[in-house]
């Protein structure tokens, strides 16, 4: 017997979600008295029809456990820890949540199926969103890189702790009390309003966003880079002797530093932001502005606006990294378009959105950029008439298929349907949106989908649908990417062999000794453990091979910054290289043995660019 209180949990609602769940009871004769723990474990969903789970607002006495699928909860009171594991590989929403413990989101595993994306803004690219609609949780620690955590409607915290890079957004009536960016972070987002921003990290690290914080406190010794606009009232530096870069369109109450030291020696730039030092009051009604996203309607956002006041509100969207936001008190740029109560319009794949507050004389009064960072660029389904239709948002203006998508496949049930001739179909348009319908030649209701697409700059690999075979489809496609020789399908090749190990070496002398052994020994490579257990055989047949390898990049790291190509070329070399550190790399890297691979060359070009750097000094 079950409990009534229990009785909401086992609905017939929760039928779906709880398939293959594992439950805990605590047991009182013969009597389920409370449920202890609960794991979900189904591997359906989607973000069109996520998988629903309903308490009801029931109890959970214990800790609840998402290991996969695309899921939805609402309506439920967690007395323990909320853990959503590194199996979620899609976007996870609560609704009506209570989590008393700690609520984790667990950093991806590299063994499991993936959601990628491969672009040469990688690292500013969210792959996972977590969306709290008025819930109450008491403290949330992000571990997964690129998580995109956002909090609608009355939803309340006590802590927010981002392990790893990470987006933050919030409503416009949530203060976050403290946000702790910890060891693991380099680049965090940041659009909210927090009282306590501490920064524990022991990186370099780059806060980006709109917001406005009480207090900012470091306890590092490196160098942070604040790009954000909004501003700061206090930015505490005292703890640690580091450096602190202030953004253009960021304004800073005070800088506190430590009694032997000048705000000059913190302040990197202060020659050129010592006018924003000093103009933050105690004032609450700033202009504020966020993106929201139409749940109904992919593509589309509206703004989130707070303390318009009786200013009209104007805004342009402008293609990222092509144009800085306007200063106020300049004229508002022409191409801005007067923003309307709940408009809804699309948010461009590669865009921003400049956001003015305007006066009558169509002087800016204040101003914010709002990055679209948190959807795909793509929404994709098999329809019921055998044809895989593709909404974009990509703002390709004339451009034809052709001209953008360079390949499709599509693998279902251990079969795979690729589309790489463009040349004779024509985008549709569907709200707005180029859309793009291509007939399959086998139409079928598949049990699981996973679609694999890439245009000229956004590659993603889609998560798969459905249920089946958890490792049927991804062994089949594994085999048919070693056979593939198109090379823009390198990169995903890649990300599948380290979901069967994640010891799995990227470099391209592994990559095409592991697709020869797959290629020649297809029969004998059929199961998980098989397949992990020749990569680890590999693996140690070229570890001296891979030694010579990394010591060269090792080498080549001390000449060039890390991402070289971000900086300006003077900027590129690192400070204190010499000839003599140049010519040991280049010798080096000409002892390696010759696999006709890319690495070896592609050393040498840094290298030898490293050198032109050195001599133009």
């Amino acid at each position: 017997m079950v409990d009534p209180s229990m009785a909401s949990i086992f609905s017939e609602e929760n039928k779906t979600a709880l398939q293959g769940a594992i439950i805990e009871f605590k047991v009182e004769g013969n009597k389920a008295t409370k449920l202890t723990a609960l794991t979900l474990n189904h591997t359906a969903g989607s973000e069109d029809q996520p998988i629903i789970f309903d308490g009801k607002n029931a109890e959970i006495d214990g800790s609840m456990v998402l290991a996969g699928g695309h899921y939805t909860v609402k309506n439920v009171h967690i007395k323990g820890d909320f853990i959503i594991t590194s199996q979620v590989k899609n976007n996870f929403t609560a609704h009506h949540m209570i989590i008393t413990g700690t609520t984790y989101v667990k950093e991806e595993s590299n063994t499991a199926l993936t959601r990628s994306s491969h672009t040469e803004d990688e690292n500013l690219k969210p792959r996972f969103t977590v969306m709290f609609n008025d819930s109450t949780i008491a403290v949330i620690v992000i571990a997964r890189k690129d998580t995109n955590f956002t909090t609608i409607g009355g939803t309340t915290m006590t802590e927010l702790i981002l392990q790893e890079n990470a987006f933050v957004s919030t409503d416009e009536n949530v203060v976050l009390p403290k946000v702790r960016i910890g060891k693991g972070a380099t680049r965090v987002e940041l659009n909210a309003t927090i009282k306590d921003v501490i920064i524990d990290s022991t990186n370099e690290v780059t806060i980006v966003g709109h917001g406005n914080f009480e207090n900012v406190m470091t306890n590092t010794k490196n160098e942070i880079i604040l790009e954000m606009s909004g501003r700061v009232k206090n930015l505490d530096a005292r703890n640690g002797k580091l450096t602190v870069w202030i953004g253009h369109h960021l304004l800073v109450g005070k800088v506190l530093v430590a009694t032997d030291m000048d705000v000059k020696d913190i302040v990197s730039n202060y020659k050129n932001s010592q006018a924003q030092i000093g103009g933050v009051t105690d004032k609450v009604d700033y202009f504020e502005a966020s993106l929201l996203r139409v749940m109904d309607r992919f593509g589309y956002v509206k703004l989130n606006l707070k303390n318009q006041g009786s200013h009209r509100v104007m805004y342009e969207l402008v293609k990222k990294r092509t144009k800085n936001l306007t200063d106020t008190g300049e004229k508002v740029p022409t191409n801005a378009v007067v923003y309307t109560a709940e408009e809804e319009f699309i948010a461009w794949d590669g865009y921003e959105v400049h956001v003015y507050q305007v006066d009558e004389s169509s002087k800016i009064v204040d101003a914010i950029s709002l990055d679209i960072f948190f959807q795909q660029p793509i929404r994709w389904r098999v329809t019921d008439d055998g044809y895989l239709q593709i909404k974009t948002t990509f703002h390709v203006g004339e451009k034809s298929i052709a001209d953008e998508i360079q390949f499709i496949y599509l693998y279902s049930d251990k079969k795979v349907e690729k589309f790489t001739d463009f040349s004779n179909i024509k985008w549709e348009m569907e709200d707005g949106l180029k859309t793009l319908n291509l007939k399959l030649s086998q139409p079928n209701n598949p049990k699981e989908n996973l679609l694999l697409f890439f245009s000229s700059d956004y590659s993603t690999m889609e998560g798969w649908s459905g249920t089946g075979d958890r490792w049927g489809t991804p062994i089949f496609m594994l085999h048919d990417a070693a056979a593939d020789n198109n090379l823009h399908f390198t990169w995903h090749f890649v990300s599948m062999i380290k979901w069967f190990n994640h010891q799995a070496k990227t470099d391209t002398v592994s990559m095409e000794t592991y697709k020869t052994e797959l290629i020649t020994n297809k029969e004998e490579l059929q199961s998980f453990e098989s397949i992990s257990a020749m990569i680890d055989t590999v693996n140690d047949r070229l570890q001296s091979t891979l030694d010579s390898y990394q010591h060269v990049r090792n080498l080549v790291s001390k000449l060039l910054v890390a991402d070289y190509d971000k900086y300006k070329e003077k900027d590129r070399l690192r400070a204190g290289v010499t000839q003599e550190d140049i010519s040991d790399a280049l010798a080096n890297c000409e002892a390696l043995e010759d696999h006709e691979l890319l690495d070896k060359k592609h050393l040498m070009m840094q290298i030898m660019y490293a050198q032109e750097l050195f001599d133009s000094m």
